[in-house]
């Protein structure tokens, strides 16, 4: 029961604002890339801690709040996801797909939602 409530929750949510965004993305994505100078040992270590604690814990509790009103998409643009997301408003709004960097930096921090990025 915890976990059908965490999931319904914004566990994984990346930020922006429910009542002010214009454009919601929904993505179910690995969500764990290797930092610059971290080992492939210290990324698993990273992973299973994160699987282990904060993850669990937030199962366990049954919900997660909001913690972020604002996203910054422009931000996220070297993610997989968030590029993607990037081109795809850039279509969206009439710019070109190779723009989409300039045209999501124009983009307010509420205009994008990302309410349930729950990595796997």
């Amino acid at each position: 029961m915890e976990l059908q409530k965490w999931v319904s929750s914004y566990a994984g949510c990346d930020g922006g604002s429910p009542d002010e965004s214009s454009i919601w993305f929904v993505g179910i994505e690995w969500g764990y890339g290797k930092d610059a100078g971290q080992t492939a040992a210290e990324r698993d270590k990273a992973v299973r801690d994160y699987h282990r604690g904060s993850m669990l814990d937030g199962i366990r509790s049954g919900w997660s709040d909001l913690v972020d009103d604002k996203y910054c998409l422009s931000d996220h643009t070297d993610y997989t996801f968030g590029r993607n997301s990037a081109k795809l408003i850039s279509a969206i709004k009439g710019g070109e797909v190779g723009s989409y960097r300039s045209v999501v930096e124009s983009l307010p921090d509420t205009d994008v939602f990302e309410p349930v990025d729950k990595t796997v």
